[in-house]
């Protein structure tokens, strides 16, 4: 996060020109095994409230997936949601 700070601070021009990009990682995956349909959470709120709202739904088994840092996720996924959503 400091190396965003310091970019978004003092690089902003980099940033709104193209140069560089954000690269935003999931913080985890909830997958409904019913549906197999699988949502990404990019907030600890929003992966709480994925979460709720499966518990939520009548006769849903899911599962979750709690990424502990970039180097967890798989570099297929990573691509996918970060590098070339």
């Amino acid at each position: 996060m400091p190396m965003l700070l310091f970019f978004d601070t003092f690089m902003r021009p980099l940033l709104e020109a193209g140069v560089i990009e954000i690269a935003r990682p999931p913080v985890g995956q909830i997958t409904n095994l019913v549906s197999n349909k699988t949502h990404y959470a990019y907030t600890n709120a929003q992966f709480i409230a994925l979460c709720e709202q499966e518990k939520n739904q009548a006769n849903t088994a899911f599962e979750t997936l709690k990424y502990r840092g970039i180097a967890g996720i798989a570099a297929h996924t990573l691509e996918a949601l970060c590098i070339n959503p």
